[in-house]
């Protein structure tokens, strides 16, 4: 029983590993992958009052997109979401979701992370807060 535990530990913590690396691929964005895309006619913007949101397409990986939003009022970002796959779409897909907020004098910052690895059932939530100036 015992063998068999550390095999699933240690399948698990070799996916997250896969996992960690495909997240590098995404965070932060490459310019030259949105480039590509955007000669591939795989980027478009959708601007509204409160946000301008970009979406690329197929931006590591077919099928995969990442959407990037931005407060164009604030001058900052205001979320940042990936679709993706390990090794095959729908079999292994991984998700990440941040979405930011800012302090009392304007300062971004990633206030939610959520990562989600779904054909493993492993959800990964981080929230940031109590950030204050240095010095304060």
């Amino acid at each position: 029983m015992k063998a068999i535990v550390e095999n699933k530990v240690d399948d698990i913590k070799e996916y997250m590993e896969r996992v960690a690396a495909l997240v590098q691929e995404y965070v932060p964005p490459n310019r030259e992958r949105i480039q590509a895309a955007q000669s591939a006619g795989s980027v478009s913007v959708q601007p509204s009052p409160s946000a301008v949101v970009m979406s690329v397409k197929n931006y590591a990986k077919p099928g995969d997109s990442l959407t990037i939003g931005f407060d164009p009022a604030a001058k900052t970002l205001s979320s940042y979401h990936v679709t993706t796959y390990v090794e095959k779409p729908k079999d292994d897909d991984v998700t990440l979701a941040v979405t930011f907020a800012s302090l009392p004098d304007g300062t971004s910052y990633p206030q939610r992370i959520v990562l989600d690895a779904k054909a493993k059932n492993i959800q990964v939530t981080m929230t940031n807060s109590g950030h204050k100036k240095a010095g304060s």
